[in-house]
């Protein structure tokens, strides 16, 4: 990751991007990019650049300032808060977003101070800048979210400042034990709260959430999949900008400021809505990789078709598939990939002689390659004098050591034993004796 203004910018002059100057003030910073849709002044996205705990990733032009990545993560993207939190002491300089009583944590990925952590009573992050406009006439906020506890109530989520804009909470009455969301044009809320319909949420389980605006129409997706949706006719005349609070509403030392007792990461802002595909897409691609599973379906010998058991999700090109079977040969089938997953196979070549014990094998989708050793036994080779006495000693720990058998005379200067680590442990030494 690019840690200066500056080699945020020259990378992404480097990848096409129109990009503008980067000015320096203070403790925060500015950026301006052309939209990667457009290549006029009306696509300039002001967005402001974070420093250390609370930062935004500069895109341009589909360049993102980690590695490519899939254009479901850059296309229209103006803003995003990763919170990986780092120095503690440069929270606090305005008009950064302002952290209150919170504490950095796993993220769902399992890297360690790279969540948001609040903790239900009085913590939240405060943007008090304009830095959207809730009557645009299309956009997507997508964020991952953890609940600590989910009988809790009233925990909310992402809130537009001013309040009565856009309002993502979870558990709140009558929505108990789901997520619903409210829309207002800035000075009153125009609907009442949107009830999702998943209530299954467990407690400590990261979860993704996408709302989207197309128009008049909003919906709210979790995990891919359509939670909830609403038209709300007078959105056509919102107009009001405004900034953010993650993790509660209103003031944040207030006891009815409804706080998340739980966790926040990786909040998105798209300048364009997000349809139920890409909502998906945007779920698979920011959870990983999973190998997808699959079995055959074989009549008098012949693969006629493939059942898919689990699409997996993070796939970017059509993966290796192996049929294996004792008897069967021939078979050619080809993946079909939707949205980063195996939705289904073409049977290119039926084969012939296929039995209920052949089995179909999907490659991983790509992930870097790694090498691990694993030894179970080691040979320890001896240098001593004929006619000396030794003992010898193992470890585990270099802390602790242990004789291995009983001490004894060399009657040869070169000896060689065979340990199992599991029992000695992978350190040894000698010692003379008397």
């Amino acid at each position: 990751m690019f840690s200066s203004s500056k080699a945020c910018g020259q990378a992404l002059d480097e990848q096409g991007g129109t990009t503008r100057q980067f000015l320096a003030r203070g403790t925060f910073r500015k950026q301006f990019i052309l939209d990667s849709n457009e290549r006029d002044l009306a696509g300039l996205t002001e967005m402001i650049a974070l420093r250390a705990a609370i930062r935004i990733i500069c895109v341009a032009a589909g360049f993102s300032t980690a590695q490519a990545q899939d254009p479901i993560l850059t296309n229209g993207l103006v803003l995003h808060y990763p919170f990986d939190g780092l120095a503690a002491e440069r929270l606090t300089s305005a008009p950064d977003p302002v952290p209150q009583n919170v504490t950095y944590g796993t993220d769902r990925k399992g890297s360690a101070s790279a969540a948001l952590v609040l903790n239900g009573t009085d913590s939240s992050v405060y943007q008090p800048d304009e830095l959207f406009n809730i009557g645009e006439t299309n956009y997507a906020i997508s964020f991952w979210f953890k609940t600590a506890d989910t009988a809790q109530e009233y925990q909310g989520l992402i809130n537009t400042i001013p309040h009565n804009g856009v309002f993502i909470v979870f558990n709140h009455p009558p929505a108990i034990g789901a997520l619903s969301f409210r829309i207002g044009g800035g000075g009153g809320w125009i609907s009442p709260h949107t009830l999702g319909a998943k209530t299954d949420y467990g407690s400590n389980q990261w979860y993704h959430v996408v709302l989207t605006k197309t128009g008049v129409d909003y919906a709210l997706y979790v995990n891919g999949e359509i939670d909830s949706s609403v038209s709300v006719p007078s959105a056509e005349s919102f107009n009001r900008q405004g900034g953010f609070r993650f993790g509660a509403i209103g003031d944040a030392l207030s006891p009815s400021a409804q706080h998340l007792n739980g966790s926040l990461d990786d909040v998105k802002v798209f300048h364009r809505s997000l349809n139920a595909d890409e909502a998906k897409l945007l779920f698979n691609v920011e959870s990983g990789v999973r190998r997808a599973k699959a079995r055959l379906d074989i009549v008098n010998g012949f693969i006629v078709g493939v059942l898919i058991e689990d699409g997996g999700y993070g796939y970017t090109n059509t993966p290796n598939v192996v049929v294996r079977s004792t008897i069967g040969t021939g078979a050619v089938l080809t993946p079909i990939i939707v949205n980063g997953s195996v939705s289904g196979f073409t049977v290119v070549n039926a084969g012939s002689g296929y039995d209920q014990s052949s089995t179909i094998s999907i490659a991983s989708p790509p992930f870097p390659a790694s090498v691990a050793i694993s030894v179970s036994r080691v040979k320890v080779m001896l240098t001593i004098v004929q006619g000396n006495r030794y003992v010898l000693e193992s470890s585990h720990d270099l802390a602790t050591w242990n004789r291995v058998g009983e001490p004894f005379v060399a009657e040869e200067e070169s000896i060689s034993h065979e340990f199992a680590i599991a029992d000695t442990g992978r350190y040894y030494r000698l010692e003379q004796l008397p």
